[in-house]
């Protein structure tokens, strides 16, 4: 099964929030961690955060069913 991974900058887009709001979001450990790929940066953030796109459906697919 392929998976399709999405950036913060795809996510953001998609969920009408910016960047800094989704890192937020995932510090406070409201929105999963993201996949790191390319290694880490001297400050040991990840180079490349990629999410999977089901992962992002799902967490939508729950906030919506949570706010009805």
């Amino acid at each position: 099964m392929d998976q399709i991974l999405m950036t913060a900058a795809q996510i953001a887009e998609r969920m009408a929030i910016s960047k800094g709001t989704l890192y937020n979001w995932i510090r406070e450990g409201k929105f999963p961690r993201p996949l790191s790929i390319g290694g880490k940066d001297s400050r040991g953030h990840s180079r490349q955060a990629r999410w999977q796109k089901s992962q992002v459906d799902e967490y939508i697919a729950d906030l919506i069913a949570n706010s009805q």
